[in-house]
């Protein structure tokens, strides 16, 4: 019984030495920004805002809109896009929902999409300037799947959508110029 107790009395001894030593608990880590000193907000801030266009698919003429707005304390940007076709052509109609951010530990720009198609889909994302290229994330070899945003000289905003696959040319699937609205 006497060792019993003295391994208890040690044991405890050395549990609160322990805690007394160990660090403090470190502060959650701050949200990583795509650049020093900018949140991806930030740097896509030329997106931001309320937009309507006209465009074309698959040689259909269709309008269209689109809201980008700053979530998640501007790290990242959710797009909201509309379309549908013009007065007097065919019924139908596209939403889709699109949410940009930056993950960390790849240092990469990420989107993932869901469609009102129940299409859904992980791309990954280049930026120069003011043109953002993002690519189907683990397409098989030669696949080609891009969405392209960039902004034009005028202050608009052009949307593509491209596709093609292995040996095959690739074409555009989408194209519309939007304008902000006022």
């Amino acid at each position: 019984m006497k060792k019993i107790s003295l391994f208890i009395a040690v044991m405890t001894f050395a549990c609160l030495t322990f805690a007394q030593t160990s660090a403090p608990a470190a502060a959650p880590p701050k949200p990583t920004s795509v650049t020093e000193g900018k949140t991806l907000s930030e740097l896509l801030n030329w997106m931001l805002g309320e937009w309507n266009g006209e465009g074309v698919a698959r040689e259909q003429e269709f309008v269209g809109s689109m809201k980008a707005d700053s979530v998640l304390d501007d790290q990242a940007v959710m797009i909201m896009r509309e379309s549908s076709n013009k007065p007097g052509g065919p019924a139908g109609g596209l939403k889709e929902i699109m949410v940009i951010g930056y993950e960390a530990s790849a240092k990469l720009i990420v989107m993932t999409l869901h469609t009102s198609n129940n299409s859904t889909g992980i791309y990954t994302g280049e930026m120069k300037q003011t043109e953002l290229v993002f690519n189907v994330a683990n397409a098989p070899q030669g696949f080609v799947n891009r969405r392209t945003f960039k902004l034009l000289p005028d202050g608009g905003l052009s949307f593509i959508i491209e596709r093609g696959d292995p040996g095959k040319a690739v074409g555009k699937l989408v194209e519309i110029n939007f304008k902000k609205k006022s």
